[in-house]
Parts: C-alpha cells; structure tokens; sequence
C-alpha cells in the first residue's frame, strides 16, 4: 500500500507544483523559510475560506428570511427523489467506463506490478470521493444556512454543521453503490462487450414513486436534518453503517479487477491527464483533444443522410450528439436553470435569488448545448466553406438540443399548477431563455468587438439573462421578462450574425 500511496502523493505534488510556484513556493525546496511561507500559505488559506464562507453564508441568510414558510416541506418532498436521481446519474456514468482509472505512470506500475489490486482500487475510491464530498459540504450548508433562519444565527449555523456532516456518508454511499455496479460490469464476463449497458439505471427511475420508502431513505434522512426536523445525528448512523459495508464490498470487488482491462478502458483519461494544466489555460485544445480521443475509441453509430444546406448541418449535429449520449444527458443543467428562472418569476420568488440563479447560470456545464459550433468556431478554414453567416450556423448546429431542452422543460412547466396565462407567458420565455443560453455560449466563442476580443460567457450570460428575468422581477410579471428577454436575443443575435 506504501507504494501506491507514495505515487499517488506524488502525483498530487505535481498537480499543485506549478500552482504554488505561480505564488513562489517550491515544494522541492527544504529551507526552513521555504517551508514556513508554505504554513502560512496553509493557514492564509484557512482563513480566507473560512472568511469567504461567512460573507456567502451571511448573504444566502438574507435569501433564507425571505423564503416562504412552505419552503422547507418542499425540500422534504423532493430532496428524496434528487438524491435517488443523482445516484441513478453517477451510475450511469460509472457504467459508461471504468469507474477506476490509471494515469500513465499507474499503467506502468501498477497494471504490471504483483501489488494487489484491492489496494490501489480503494485508494482510487476515497481519491474519487474526495471532490464531491467537498462540493456537498460546502452546497448543503448554504441550502441549510437558507431554510432555517427561524432558528436564528447560531441555531442555523448549527444546523448548517449538522447538515454538513450528514451529507458525507450520504456522498459516500452513492459513490460505493456507483462504483460497486461499475466493478461488477469490469468482473462479469461479456458485461464490458454490451455498449448499451450504462442506460440500465434508467430503469430506475419509476422506484422512488413505486417504493419511496426504500429507495429515498438516504435522501429523507438527509432533509430531516438539512431543515432541522432532527437534531441528533444518531439518525445518520445507519447510514454511516451502510456506507461503510458498501465501502467494504467496494475493496473486495477491487480485488476481482483485470487491470487490464481497466488500463484498456484509461486510456483516454491517461492521454488526457499528460495534457496537464494545458486543461485549465487552454480549455479549447483541451476539448479537441478529448473529443479526438474518444472518437478513435469508438465505432461509428449511423451514418448522415443525405440532405443540403441547413439541413444538412442540423443532420450533422443530430447525429453528433446521437454519437455522444452524455452530451445530451448534461442538457439537464440547462432545464433545471430554464426551471428555476420559471419558478422565480411565476411565484415571484425573493429577488435576491437572482444573484444564485445567476451565479449557477455562469458555473454550471451548459456547453453540450453548442459542443457542435465550438468545433466549427474553432476551425476558421472550415467555415470559410460554409455560404451563411455564425448565427444560421450556430442556429443549426443547436437545433437538437435546443429543442431537446425547450420540450423537457415544456413538459415540466405544464405539470404546474399555474393559470393559463402564465402558463403561456411561460412557455414562450421557456424558448427565450433556452435561447439565450445557445446565443451567450455561441457569442463567447466569436469575436465580438471591433479589436476581435472575446467576451467570456459568464458575463454575456449575467448581462442577458439578468435583464431578462430582472425585469420581471422588478416590474412583477411574465410579460415584462418576456419583452426584456427578446430584446436581448435581437442584440446578441445581431452581434454574433456581425461576427
């Protein structure tokens, strides 16, 4: 274990190497100094989170005294069937590929070493855990820090921790489920040759309705605490207990693993990790690289009809993403923030929930909606043969997924109970908000101005689609977020047909 342990350390310390370097400490450096700036470097950083998460946490408390009484029932409601959603997700992903991935170095040490195999899987295991867990703890404090205001500062501050720490045997547990049924696709015979495998889980879905109290156990017992309904962790213990078999049967599967086929099936994540921080200063290189990767491992499914013009591109891009499935499984982000813009506007929801909404507008992984076009912006000698301007072309490379997005969110804003009016209004800013978000992700990837600059999508999308429903919240209705969100698809329009 000692050994894998020491590679894995190493391979962190060069992760963060260059990083530390760009604020002049050197891990290779013994000096005392070198290591003293490294302690406040350390504690520098403790502060300043601890620091970050009181302003975050003090703004979201003036968000939480707004809400609704109603709001904390409707988390427990659907907190359930989101977490049982998200582990259906994560081991639809699992099932795509191996769940245990070997880096280059891994390859050449452990695939061919006698180290036994269980080791460096579980090691992979509590590896992947790390950065969800962190992400959960910090996301499910701020959601507790918002609903129990009624407690007061220190009373929701309290079950802010209590929520913290709940969550991460929550975390743990759909990780080990995940990674357990990703194993068992690697040890079963011919489980790896059935490429439609990974859509299983789907059949899933229906469970939380058909036996809720099984399935959503693990999300009930979270929103008990996360609203403040239990104040005693002890009601976590089975969860913990639970977590800690799975994690258990997760080393004994590792066991079973031909790390063969592991290193046969990381072989593009190998590739990809040598790519190194080129990932974070050049994100475009990055993407190809990936995109190349994964084509070469792959047969081809289908082939493009034949057709002209525009037809011809929106058939490209369909089976683009026919091709990619994952693709079209991310468009969910971009529904769960048409979503949460319908919400605000329809129960005029506190308008400082804009800022969230707008914060998770900019952050979150909308980019399947023009994977398509920012294959074609970054190849200019190829658009040079197209005879029409960036906006038909990005209309046509989106035209999937766009209406993808439009129908699943017309169908869920149909299922509300909502005058028929609003009803309407909604549906017709479904599609400018939908858009929108096509129009900030296109136009971040063009040339815009007159000195050929670039104008990142997080502020093309604060801008549009802040105006957009800050006019509806300000004025208080529908119809004016739907005449503000049309003006700024017309200029955004008109800049990326001048592009």
């Amino acid at each position: 274990m000692l050994p894998v342990l020491w590679l894995r350390w190493k391979q962190i310390q060069g992760i963060f190497n260059y990083w530390l370097r760009l604020v002049d400490y050197d891990t290779k450096d013994q000096d005392i100094m070198n290591r003293a700036f490294g302690l406040y470097l350390v504690l520098f950083m403790a502060w300043w989170t601890a620091g970050m998460w009181a302003i975050a946490a003090g703004f979201i408390a003036q968000i939480g005294s707004a809400l609704p009484a109603a709001a904390a029932q409707d988390v427990l409601t659907v907190m359930p069937t989101l977490v049982f959603v998200g582990q259906a997700i994560l081991i639809m992903l699992k099932l795509r590929s191996s769940p245990y991935k070997l880096s280059s170095p891994d390859i050449a040490y452990v695939g061919g070493s006698p180290v036994q195999r269980t080791v460096p899987v579980t090691i992979g295991f509590f590896g992947d855990l790390v950065l969800p867990s962190v992400l959960s703890v910090v996301s499910i404090s701020f959601v507790a820090v918002a609903l129990n205001q009624r407690l007061g500062s220190m009373g929701a501050v309290m079950v802010a921790l209590r929520s913290a720490l709940a969550v991460i045997p929550v975390v743990a547990l759909t990780w080990a489920v995940a990674w357990l049924v990703g194993l068992a696709r690697m040890v079963a015979p011919g489980a790896r040759r059935r490429s439609a495998l990974w859509l299983a889980p789907v059949l899933l879905l229906p469970l939380p309705f058909v036996v809720p109290g099984v399935v959503a156990w693990p999300g009930n017992v979270l929103a008990s605490i996360l609203v403040g309904e239990s104040v005693d962790l002890s009601v976590v213990t089975p969860v913990v207990l639970v977590a800690v078999a799975l994690i258990a049967l997760v080393s004994v599967m590792g066991s079973r693993v031909n790390m063969i086929d592991v290193a046969d099936e990381s072989l593009i994540y190998a590739r990809l990790r040598e790519i190194g921080n080129l990932r974070w200063m050049a994100p475009s290189v990055y993407r190809r690289a990936r995109s190349q990767f994964q084509a070469a491992t792959h047969k081809p499914v289908l082939h493009l009809p034949e057709a002209e013009g525009l037809a011809m591109l929106v058939a490209r891009s369909a089976l683009t993403y026919i091709r990619n499935p994952i693709d079209l499984l991310k468009l969910l982000f971009a529904v769960a923030l048409v979503q949460g813009g319908l919400a605000m506007l329809a129960y005029q929801l506190p308008a400082l929930l804009i800022v969230v909404w707008l914060y998770a507008v900019a952050v979150a992984p909308t980019s399947s909606l023009t994977r398509v076009f920012s294959a074609d912006a970054d190849d200019p000698s190829l658009r040079q043969f197209l005879p029409m301007d960036s906006l038909r072309l990005l209309l046509a490379d989106a035209a999937l997924p766009m209406a993808l997005v439009i129908l699943v969110s017309a169908v869920l804003w149909l299922l509300q109970p909502v005058p028929v009016m609003t009803a309407l209004l909604g549906l017709v800013l479904i599609g400018l908000l939908t858009l929108l978000l096509v129009l900030c992700r296109g136009s971040s990837l063009l040339p815009l101005t007159s000195m050929r600059a670039h104008v990142s999508y997080g502020v093309l999308a604060v801008i549009g689609l802040g105006l957009t429903l800050g006019a509806g919240l300000l004025l208080g209705g529908m119809l004016a977020a739907v005449v503000a969100g049309a003006l700024v698809v017309v200029v955004l329009a008109s800049l990326v047909a001048a592009a």
